[in-house]
């Protein structure tokens, strides 16, 4: 009896053995199928993005942010251009993280529906109630920080641009004339940050340390001022950068020929 018992097992056992094999087979296909299906969904969803994408072009024409005396931010006029041939609708814009309130009445008439190559201007003159939950006593948006600009359309797509502060380097050109040193201002060295973008503007100031009513401004790369820079006075010079965005950076050096 024992015998046939086991007979009876040994003779089971390729079958059990053989169906586990096709649960185990028909498992990993199913596991694969899934992969496969989950892999085409992501696929299909990555090319559905993209499309959208195509579908629209956000060009960043220029910002002009203002500061006060204390350096913080009092006021910004963007500049953006619908850069596709189809109709564009913004639904958001977030400048360094705070959302911009379009239901404040000052921006409430705007049109944020834009038609092919369409441009539109954007002025906040009060950040502290146009850009939600802005406070600058907590995080204050100064000259020398970088502006993030994010835009969310209807499409879903988002488009962002940092604009950093261009660098401001002064320099210092000492040239015998014969009569004596002359003092250049050289500003070749200063840079932009920000990508595309250009100096175009090199703004000089320039105070007379022991006559601060006396003061000048020049504009350009390379100067002559008017004042004579290697007499025995102390000057303070300032230059002001900014590029074609709008973005600036300064630079202060004191300067004493003799010192």
């Amino acid at each position: 009896m024992i015998k046939k018992i086991i007979h009876n097992i040994q003779a089971v056992s390729p079958i059990i053995a053989t169906l586990m094999l096709v649960l185990i087979s028909v498992t990993a296909a199913a596991g694969f199928s899934a992969f496969v299906a989950t892999q085409q969904e992501e696929y299909e969803r990555t090319e559905a993005l993209q499309q959208q994408k195509e579908l629209e072009s956000i060009f960043f024409q220029s910002i002009t942010p203002v500061y006060d005396a204390s350096d913080e931010l009092v006021s910004i006029t963007i500049q953006l251009v619908n850069d596709h041939g189809n109709e564009l609708k913004i639904l958001a814009i977030w400048l360094n993280d705070y959302q911009i309130d379009f239901e404040q009445p000052s921006l409430s008439s705007l049109d944020l529906i834009l038609e092919s190559f369409e441009s539109i201007t954007i002025l906040i003159t009060d950040p502290t109630t146009e850009l939600l939950f802005y406070d600058p006593l907590i995080d204050p948006i100064t000259s020398n920080k970088n502006i993030v600009i994010n835009i969310r359309t209807q499409r879903q797509n988002n488009f962002e641009k940092t604009f950093h502060p261009p660098t401001s380097v002064i320099l210092l050109d000492i040239k015998n004339e014969g009569t004596g040193d002359v003092v250049f201002l050289d500003g070749s060295l200063s840079n932009q940050q920000t990508e595309s973008s250009y100096l175009s503007t090199w703004h000089w100031h320039i105070i007379d340390d022991q006559l601060p009513a006396t003061e000048n401004n020049y504009y350009g790369r390379y100067v002559r001022p008017s004042e004579d820079l290697a007499d025995n006075n102390e000057w303070t010079i300032t230059l002001t950068v900014i590029d074609n965005f709008g973005m600036s950076g300064a630079s202060v050096v004191t300067y004493d020929h003799n010192g």
